[in-house]
């Protein structure tokens, strides 16, 4: 996502929201063209109980507004109905997606080989544990000036 919104400022947001000065959630979104579609999001148990996340995606959308975009897109709520029941407050409008997946013969030996080698690769990998001190000096902090 850091190398994404490096390469494309303008089409990814992370959007965070705060309860009484503490960040407490957020989502990401995407942008293009007339879209915004929102990809992930969380928040802890108490900003849920105060909907938060419902406040946050009033904003989101009133920026979308904002911006001249035509649509908004919840993304998929994979199935289950509590995150079906919080977009239907919004009077959304649900679309079956279509979905094929082909797996050629051919290629399973080299994917197979590909997951190993993911796997391998982040078992490996360890990352340090963010303070609010240490990330304004992480290499992937995305500008550390502003962090004083």
């Amino acid at each position: 996502m850091f190398t994404f919104a490096q390469a494309y400022p303008h089409e990814i947001t992370l959007w965070v929201v705060e309860l009484d000065s503490q960040v407490v959630g957020g989502r990401l979104a995407f942008y293009w063209n007339q879209h915004v579609t929102l990809w992930n999001g969380t928040a802890t148990r108490d900003a849920l109980a105060r909907r938060a996340l419902f406040v946050l995606d009033v904003e989101i959308i009133r920026d979308a507004i904002a911006r001249g975009l035509s649509f908004f897109d919840f993304n998929t709520s994979a199935g289950i109905e509590g995150v079906m029941q919080y977009k239907r407050h919004f009077a959304t409008t649900d679309y079956i997606i279509a979905r094929c997946e082909y797996r050629s013969p051919m290629l399973q030996p080299l994917v197979q080989l590909a997951h190993r080698l993911q796997r391998q690769a982040v078992t490996l990998q360890r990352v340090p544990a963010l303070t609010p001190d240490s990330a304004c000096s992480h290499p992937l902090s995305s500008n550390p000036t502003q962090c004083t």
